[in-house]
């Protein structure tokens, strides 16, 4: 049965002020997502036990390296700033806590994201080139102000 589909479409910076300004709104829009995040596990889970999949070894492989792989992202996007490594802390615990990231593999990760566990708790990259200390000075002039209002949006969407 086909049912009508009606798309929406916002500039980033616009949705990010209207959810901050209207927080049911903004509570609406993430559990949405949500359910809609459930719904697709879901289907999934259906789709394997019917043998949908033709090799659930390698499917479930693929999974894996995808769980990976959104992990260092979403780690290298709050490692990007400082301020986002302060703010982000408790939504990134739960969120290894959800996804069931033990400590080796976000050392695993960290190392991908060119950081190590010392690191992190001091909150403090060391750096070692021209290039890092290009990085900090972008880092404290703050000219990605932009992506911390994503990332805000992000964090409220998986928390």
């Amino acid at each position: 049965v086909e049912e009508p589909v009606r798309t929406v479409r916002w500039d980033r910076n616009e949705l990010i002020d209207l959810l901050d300004r209207e927080p049911v709104l903004s509570r609406s829009l993430t559990s949405a997502m949500s359910w809609d995040i459930v719904r697709k596990l879901k289907g999934q889970r259906t789709m394997l036990l019917k043998g949908e999949v033709a090799d659930p070894e390698r499917w479930t492989v693929k999974r894996r390296e995808q769980n990976d792989d959104r992990y260092a992202a979403i780690l290298s996007n709050v490692l990007s700033h400082p301020e986002y490594r302060k703010a982000y802390s408790n939504e990134l615990d739960k969120y290894r806590v959800i996804h069931h990231i033990d400590d080796e593999k976000h050392r695993q990760t960290l190392e991908r994201c060119g950081w190590t566990l010392e690191e992190l708790k001091l909150g403090k990259r060391h750096r070692s080139s021209l290039e890092d200390e290009d990085e900090e000075l972008e880092e404290d002039v703050g000219w990605s102000n932009w992506k911390w209002r994503v990332h805000s949006l992000l964090a409220r969407v998986l928390g």
